[in-house]
């Protein structure tokens, strides 16, 4: 999931991929989710931080939202950080995994 620079609320274009996500953990009932917030490498680093936080939060409610238990779905935070060698747009993203 994508974000605009400064932006944490989820667009409408989440609802496809988490339609598909809830087909996955409703044949997979013990799938948990790991939901991970990351940030482009400009700006203040503590907004930044925040930012990560508030799009993986989002994210998180949206997947509850189609119906997703909360139990299974955890926030994560990143291991790495984005590396300043990504583009800025893609850098600015929420990944859910599997688990």
């Amino acid at each position: 999931v994508y974000f605009d620079s400064g932006k944490s609320a989820v667009t409408n274009d989440l609802a496809a991929a988490a339609a598909n996500v809830k087909a996955y953990v409703d044949k997979n009932p013990t799938a948990k989710l790991a939901v991970s917030g990351y940030n482009d490498p400009t700006g203040n680093a503590e907004i930044n931080a925040r930012l990560s936080k508030e799009r993986a939060q989002g994210v998180a409610k949206a997947l509850e939202a189609a119906g997703i238990p909360a139990t299974a779905i955890e926030l994560v935070k990143p291991e790495a950080t984005t590396d300043a060698a990504v583009d800025a747009a893609a850098a600015r993203r929420v990944e859910v995994t599997v688990k």
